[in-house]
């Protein structure tokens, strides 16, 4: 084989990716994933649900988790929440730890005690909203296999549940991008900035959660997300009662 012919699917290869990254593909703008982050975005989509991000700041993410911690190998593990954990949002959202049964915890909604859910670590178990009761009947890895997120590699699995008796079959992907400083009305926090992907392949449904998650608080401080056609929205962290410390203070007025 000559020299012409050996490279001929390398190029090939490099015009898709380049194809792939000029499209904008990967933008909840609409603009085009430039540089880095476009081929980080491009190496995701091999690996789990192509589910829009917005590349700045998955880029700046990225850049302040550099350096020595790169070298280290950053990662993050799911939090163990505490009976009576509270957390206010500016959009009126609410949610409080009602139940903590082994590494199953139950959230209450304080601004629908109506609805609830449960998780396993960063892991969404059953649920009940305004519309449906959801519960997972199968996961096609180990819990404990996404107890801990590591920078840039992928947790990917099926996960299959009834909602409302009937089956729906999800590819979801949890993902870590990096590191991040923010401020919101509830003060400072140092976060990690976590990544949930989500598609039902039969129907191209598709949402995404980014979290700004503060191990400090055991739960995002701000949060932007998607579901199906809905348009993105956002929430920040308002206030936050450590469990703990409500119990404290219960003990102490009684």
């Amino acid at each position: 084989m000559n020299q012409k012919n050996l490279l001929a699917p390398v190029g090939l290869i490099a015009c898709l990716a380049l194809g792939a990254c000029q499209e904008g593909r990967y933008s909840d703008t609409g603009g085009p994933a430039t540089g880095a982050t476009a081929a980080m975005h491009l190496q995701d989509a091999i690996t789990s649900p192509e589910v829009p991000v917005k590349p700045g700041e998955s880029q700046a993410a990225g850049s302040q988790a550099g350096g020595a911690m790169a070298a280290s190998g950053p990662e993050v593990s799911a939090p163990r929440w505490v009976r009576g954990d509270r957390w206010t949002y500016s959009d009126g959202y609410g949610l409080q730890v009602v139940e903590v049964d082994g590494d199953v915890t139950r959230f209450r909604r304080l601004d629908d005690p109506g609805q609830w859910f449960t998780r396993r670590g960063f892991l969404r178990q059953d649920a009940q909203s305004a519309t449906a009761h959801r519960q997972v009947v199968f996961r096609s890895i180990d819990v404990v296999d996404a107890q801990t997120l590591r920078m840039r590699r992928a947790v990917v699995f099926t996960r299959e549940f009834t909602s409302n008796q009937q089956q729906r079959v999800h590819r979801t992907s949890w993902i870590l991008e990096g590191r991040e400083t923010i401020t919101v009305p509830a003060g400072t926090f140092d976060t990690w900035v976590i990544v949930m992907r989500t598609r039902n392949a039969a129907t191209n449904w598709t949402g995404f959660e980014r979290w700004w998650y503060s191990p400090e608080i055991r739960n995002y401080v701000r949060l932007e997300y998607r579901y199906g056609k809905h348009p993105v929205s956002s929430r920040v962290l308002m206030d936050f009662s450590p469990g703990a410390a409500r119990q404290a203070r219960l003990t102490l007025a009684e």
